[in-house]
Parts: C-alpha cells; sequence; structure tokens
C-alpha cells in the first residue's frame, strides 16, 4: 500500500510544482489533495491579512526608550550608549546590587545557633558596621554620581564576597563540621535552605548578578549532597 505524502511535502507543493512521483500520487489521492488545497488555502488566507502595527505614539516611546539605552541608533547617528544611558546603567547596577548587599548581610548575620534567619540580634548592628557603612551610602544613593556609583558597586561587591564566608562558617559550625567532620546532615540541609532564603531574597533585588547566582547554585548543590546524606546516614527510616 502506498504511502501518503508526508506534511513536509505537501507544505512544501504549496509554493512549488510536484515531481512525476508526487503528481502522481495526489491524481489517485483524495485525502492527499485535500491536505494540499487546505494547506493552499490557509496560506492565501493568512496572505490577505492586513499588516498589524503598533501605534504611533507607543512605538515612539519604546523607539526613544531604545535610543537612549543605546541600543538602537537614531537615524544619522552611530549605535553607541548615550551619555544619559552610561550614567543610569552604573545607578541601576549600583542600586541593585546595594540592595542585595543589604539583604545579605541582615539576614545574613541573623543566622543564630539554631541555624534559623531572625534568631540572632546581632544582624543589623554587624550590618550597619560592615565596610562603608551602610547608612551613609543609603543617605546618598538617591543622587550617585559614575565614580559613587562605581565605588557602590566595587564595596557591594566586597559585602557579597564576606557575606558568603561569614555563611560559610557560621554553616560549618552548626553542621559540626569546623573539625573536619561531616556532622548530620539534617542540620546542614537545614542550614542550606535557609541560606537559599538569602540568596532568593537578594535574587529577587538583582536577578542578573552573576555572584548571586553562583551562590544559589553551589547551595542547592550543597543542600542536594546534604539529602543524600540524610538517606545514606538512614537507612533504617526507608520503609521500603
Amino acid at each position: 500500500m502506498e504511502r501518503h505524502l508526508t506534511l513536509e511535502t505537501l507544505a512544501r507543493l504549496v509554493d512549488e510544482s510536484p515531481d512525476e512521483r508526487e503528481a502522481a500520487h495526489l491524481d489517485g489521492c483524495p485525502q492527499c489533495r485535500r491536505e494540499l488545497d487546505g494547506l493552499k488555502e490557509q496560506t492565501q488566507v493568512l496572505a490577505a491579512l492586513p499588516s498589524v502595527r503598533p501605534g504611533a505614539a507607543p512605538w515612539k516611546v519604546l523607539e526613544r526608550r531604545l535610543e537612549a539605552e543605546g541600543l538602537v541608533a537614531a537615524p544619522g547617528r552611530p549605535t553607541r550608549r548615550s551619555g544619559a544611558a552610561r550614567k543610569t546603567a552604573p545607578r541601576t547596577m549600583a542600586w541593585s546590587r546595594l540592595a542585595a548587599g543589604i539583604l545579605l548581610f541582615l539576614l545574613g548575620a541573623g543566622v543564630g545557633s539554631s541555624g534559623l534567619l531572625g534568631t540572632s540580634g546581632e544582624g543589623s548592628g554587624w550590618a550597619a558596621a560592615g565596610p562603608g557603612g551602610i547608612e551613609s551610602l543609603l543617605a546618598s544613593a538617591g543622587a550617585l554620581s559614575l565614580a559613587e556609583a562605581q565605588e557602590v558597586l566595587a564595596t557591594t561587591e566586597e559585602w557579597h564576597r564576606l557575606a558568603l564566608e561569614q555563611y560559610r562558617e557560621r554553616v560549618m559550625a552548626e553542621a559540626g563540621e569546623a573539625d573536619g567532620h561531616t556532622g548530620d546532615p539534617h542540620v546542614r540541609y537545614a542550614l542550606m535552605e535557609s541560606l537559599l532564603e538569602v540568596g532568593r531574597e537578594a535574587l529577587w533585588a538583582a536577578p542578573a548578578d552573576p555572584f548571586l547566582n553562583g551562590l544559589v547554585l553551589n547551595v542547592q548543590v550543597e543542600q542536594d549532597a546534604a539529602r543524600m546524606g540524610m538517606t545514606a546516614t538512614a537507612p533504617d527510616r526507608i520503609w521500603y
């Protein structure tokens, strides 16, 4: 029994003439002829549809926004970031990193002996005494110059690094790994979950930050390892 023409072949025949074998099959196969006629009709209907374009006002607004960001060039201008765009981008990045850094320090320092966020009262005080002082940065962040934004960026990057070190030290101590021992994987899992909450909060403020994305990814890997350790150290809990 001869096979029907494939959909790819029928789609090609909408704009092309069939070869001898395809023409012979179409002559003797009503089903393939109906499918080909349907495809041709749909193509004609779609081609006859009016062109749909956005309104003039919204498109002009979008075009000006793209030009301001340096993503497209105005007629007669080279494509490059304008001065306004260069000033806006560092400030936006500085604000997002500043918010992420504050979240990491305020919440990160709050991991107390119980391994839960907010159980220690030392968080806000320690964070306020961090490099550069958060209060002074918050007071001036609303009107940052380019140089100031770069300084904030460098400072918050250092905060990120210090926050990660502080967290790892606390996690290792809580999980009993200060002396190189594995410790209780259940405690480690809970602490990793706490760290994940902080990382996700920081990512909400700076979703494109490569440091924070890497931090969350590494914590997820360590949490998976702790989950496997929980299974390996407690086989009697698996009833099956």
